[in-house]
């Protein structure tokens, strides 16, 4: 499969005739031993919207998705976060949109996502409760 990159200047215009010019965010996600990450699933966010695109890499890692095809589109400095995820390894990285380019790169880096331990947790949750109640009682004068 033929990959193309973006690196067109362009006005700061980011319509023509009522239609958004395309805004392709791109770039490659790697393992955390920096090998290529097949079919990862990525996620873009324009964080002003809410909105997002998902899509899936390339065999050799690679992704691409063009902001233009959110419902609401984007604007020149929208903050854009990106995501990636493949099994129970997790990335992110984000960008700003600057419309005076077609495109920008962005890599993502795999890593294994922290254990917690849920049972400790869960003590520590039953201790905040009983402190709470034993200061709370204490303060307002309540016997035990």
């Amino acid at each position: 499969m033929a990959v193309s990159s973006y690196s067109a200047e362009r006005s700061s215009d980011v319509s023509i005739a009522g239609q958004q010019q395309p805004y392709v965010v791109y770039g490659y996600v790697y393992y955390p031993n920096g090998t290529p990450a097949p079919n990862a699933l990525v996620n873009v966010t324009n964080a002003r919207t809410g909105e997002w695109i998902t899509n899936y890499t390339t065999s050799d890692g690679y992704y691409q998705i063009d902001l233009a095809n959110l419902p609401s589109g984007y604007q020149d400095g929208d903050t854009i976060y990106i995501n990636a995820s493949k099994n129970g390894l997790i990335g992110s990285n984000n960008t700003v949109v600057n419309s005076s380019s077609a495109s920008v790169h962005v890599d993502i880096y795999l890593q294994s996502v922290p254990e917690i331990d849920l049972p400790f947790i869960i003590i520590l949750t039953i201790h905040f409760i009983f402190i709470v109640n034993w200061f709370g009682f204490q303060r307002y004068g309540c016997d035990k």
